[in-house]
């Protein structure tokens, strides 16, 4: 009998040992994955809150998932209420992010095609992270400085225009503008000779 009751003690002794142990695991889980503690918070907003998380989404340029792990909050979660709210403007949204992430891919792939060819040519080339500015990449060689901007279609805007020429020129640069034509095929022109059709063309 004795023996049977320090087993019982002992076994009610590491029972609650185990107790506290599971406790510390849940703590550590909450601290690592923030969006389990408040499961019901996304059922008790108003639609004011949503809104304001809505718009704070729109109004950048991140994916759902990249936002919600910025705010520390379920992308599912979000989605959820999001489209209970304003489900159409959530559709035009999710579908304007995934037009801007592949015509991106289509122009960095058209940087890395024009910047392979400059190299080809005895370039030493640079591109402009993100293209933020006139200058998608830059390409030197000895006696020859080039700013270039490309684009898969379309042509070039006043401002880009004068912004590349006005840069380029305070270098000593030359500005080019490469547009992409035809699978396979590029063209090439200095972004004056642009300038000074523009001009003929106005007069």
């Amino acid at each position: 009998m004795m023996t049977f009751v320090k087993g019982q003690k002992a076994w009610n002794k590491d029972k609650k040992w185990d107790n506290k142990t599971k406790q510390k695991m849940k703590e550590a889980q909450k601290t690592k994955h923030p969006n389990k503690i408040k499961e019901n918070e996304y059922e008790n907003m108003s639609e004011k809150e949503v809104e304001k998380l809505f718009n704070g989404w729109k109004n950048s340029t991140l994916s759902l998932v990249s936002y919600g792990k910025e705010l520390h909050k379920s992308p599912i979660k979000l989605k959820e209420i999001f489209k209970k709210y304003f489900n159409d403007d959530f559709q035009i949204h999710s579908d304007n992010l995934c037009c801007n992430a592949k015509r991106y891919k289509k122009g960095r792939q058209f940087e890395y095609y024009v910047m392979d060819k400059k190299r080809k040519q005895g370039f030493f080339v640079m591109r402009s992270p993100g293209s933020k500015g006139f200058a998608d990449i830059i390409a030197i060689k000895k006696g020859r400085i080039e700013f270039i901007q490309v684009k898969t279609g379309g042509s070039m805007q006043k401002l880009e225009r004068e912004g590349l020429i006005e840069l380029a020129e305070s270098v000593g640069a030359i500005p080019l503008f490469i547009q992409k034509i035809g699978r396979g095929k590029i063209r090439e022109i200095d972004a004056r000779e642009i300038k000074k059709k523009v001009r003929r063309e106005e007069k």
